[in-house]
């Protein structure tokens, strides 16, 4: 662990705000190197916020409010928006995409992740739960609930759970009666 350290302290801001830092360690059993990682990046988080302290605004915003008035409209769990301008595209497409948690976007992809849960391997399936599960909770009271970029640390897992329903579709599909 020695020179882990150094390089611990080199990355902990990122880490601060990446659950996936710690956790090949966590699924590991390794805890006392997350332990270290987590107290390096406590304190590069205090010298962060005492460096910065004459700016406004807080730590944390809570949006529990925002949340349970969007959860309680129920046009928000079937809400798609045409992609907006941006440079790459400066007048926008009219491509409907899913905002938020939209139920059809959800179910699209929870069949395609279902089939191949059992053969993906064990850090995708548990390293999912443990990155998501925390996401999702922390949107719902400190996040912007409809804004996917609050759950972006949990795509690489998607994509591979995703990967293993697909390939589980096929294998299926294709092998002979």
């Amino acid at each position: 662990m020695g020179g882990g350290l150094i390089a611990t302290a080199g990355i902990s801001h990122p880490g601060l705000l990446d659950e996936r830092f710690g956790l090949i360690a966590m699924i590991r059993g390794e805890l006392r190197s997350v332990g270290v990682q987590l107290a390096v990046c406590a304190a590069v988080f205090a010298a962060t916020v005492i460096a910065c302290r004459h700016h406004g605004g807080g730590i944390v915003e809570a949006h529990l409010g925002d949340t349970l008035r969007g959860l309680g409209t129920v046009g928000n769990y079937f809400r798609f928006v045409p992609v907006s301008s941006s440079p790459l595209l400066p007048a926008g497409a009219n491509v409907p995409v899913p905002v938020g948690w939209n139920l059809p976007a959800i179910l699209a992809l929870g069949v395609l992740i279902a089939p191949g849960w059992r053969d993906a391997p064990a850090l995708v399936t548990r390293g999912l739960l443990a990155v998501l599960l925390p996401l999702v909770a922390l949107a719902i009271f400190f996040g912007q609930w409809s804004e996917l970029r609050d759950y972006l640390e949990a795509t690489p897992l998607l994509l591979m759970a995703t990967y293993a329903g697909v390939r589980r579709i096929w294998s299926v599909a294709g092998s002979p009666n």
